[in-house]
């Protein structure tokens, strides 16, 4: 087998892989369909396109059923997401005031693209897929879609001052949250594969792999405080 079609194997179970995890099917029961082909596919010396398809009409067809408590996940999932945008926005917002030891001047703008955010996080589990598999000018059309509809916002309602609250409690409050969120990935089940040739082999993901949503929330949330301090003083 040559080294070429061994690549395009690879690449199309790893795909395979990703297409049966959007579809929320367990890692035992993945494990299993990617023995499966790559035991065909070795065999047979062609490559998956010829001998399966796309990763995507493969996984349809297989039509295997989500873990049992694939849902449970989702809502923790979204419930985390939303944990972690208000954390964010807790920083973001206030980092800077508590610096200063100021207030937080909360305006119906920045309400209102809270609520945005929080409906994007919602819409997630649902939309997740079609995403992935749309073309790249549909999500850079969306993105601009949603940036405009952000801008607009802004300019609508303005700086009009919906309440002033106390900085300090809710940068601390909002810095608990983005750490205690990074604490909670690393210390979730990530259903790992297993191959049914090797039981005792388990593929598991990274648990920096896991932390780095959130690592990323909280770099970034530092970097626009540190940004608000700098310009404001």
């Amino acid at each position: 087998m040559t080294t070429d079609l061994d690549k395009d194997h690879k690449a199309w179970l790893d795909e395979l892989t990703l297409e049966l995890r959007l579809k929320d099917v367990s890692g035992r029961d993945i494990g299993d369909a990617v023995a499966t082909a790559r035991e065909f596919l070795r065999d047979s010396g062609t490559s998956a396109e010829e001998a399966f398809g796309s990763p995507r009409e493969y996984a349809d067809a297989l039509a295997l059923a989500p873990a049992p408590d694939a849902e449970r996940g989702v809502r923790r999932a979204v419930l985390g997401g939303l944990l972690v945008l208000l954390g964010f926005f807790a920083v973001v917002y206030a980092g800077g005031p508590a610096w200063r030891g100021e207030s937080v001047q909360l305006d119906a703008s920045t309400v209102a693209l809270l609520l945005l955010a929080a409906l994007l996080v919602l819409l997630t589990p649902r939309y997740l897929s079609t995403v992935m598999h749309a073309a790249p000018w549909r999500i850079g059309l969306g993105a601009a879609v949603v940036f405009a509809v952000q801008v607009l916002i802004a300019f609508t309602l303005g700086d009009v001052t919906v309440a002033s609250l106390p900085a300090l409690p809710i940068a601390l409050v909002g810095a608990v949250v983005l750490v205690g969120e990074v604490g909670w990935l690393a210390r979730q089940d990530d259903d790992p594969l297993q191959d049914p040739l090797e039981p005792q082999v388990r593929t598991h993901v990274s648990p920096l792999v896991r932390m780095l949503p959130g690592l990323v929330s909280c770099v970034a949330a530092v970097g626009f405080v540190v940004l608000d301090v700098m310009v404001g003083g």
